[in-house]
């Protein structure tokens, strides 16, 4: 193919990518040289950072007890904060901040919960 029509097509594949919904994007053949661990260790990370809101919120929600749901919390907080720390390559700051947004959505959903019994 000549170099003029291969440049051609190349900027109108990419003008096409632009134009496609982003999770279209991520499946094209432009990004198939993209590292498989790279978005499997995507991928894990996505799953565990929703299954560590979700287990909480279901264990407190079958909780009544006020101190029982800020334990939970509380050992949540320092589970995520452990997990993040060994298994990412985040820096400093980025461990207190994700720490810190974890913990606010928790004590919020505890503090918005129905009042218990004790």
């Amino acid at each position: 193919m000549p170099h003029g029509l291969s440049t051609i097509h190349n900027d109108k594949a990419r003008w096409m990518l632009y134009r496609m919904p982003w999770p279209l994007q991520e499946l094209t053949w432009i990004n198939r040289g993209r590292n498989y661990t790279d978005l499997f260790q995507r991928s894990v990370i996505a799953v565990s950072g929703g299954v560590s809101l979700l287990v909480p919120v279901i264990i407190m929600t079958f909780t009544t007890s006020r101190a029982a749901r800020l334990i939970v919390v509380s050992v949540t907080v320092l589970l995520f904060s452990l997990f993040m720390a060994v298994g990412t390559p985040a820096t400093n700051e980025n461990l207190l901040t994700a720490t810190a947004a974890y913990a606010a959505v928790m004590v919020v959903y505890v503090g918005t919960a129905l009042p218990s019994s004790d």
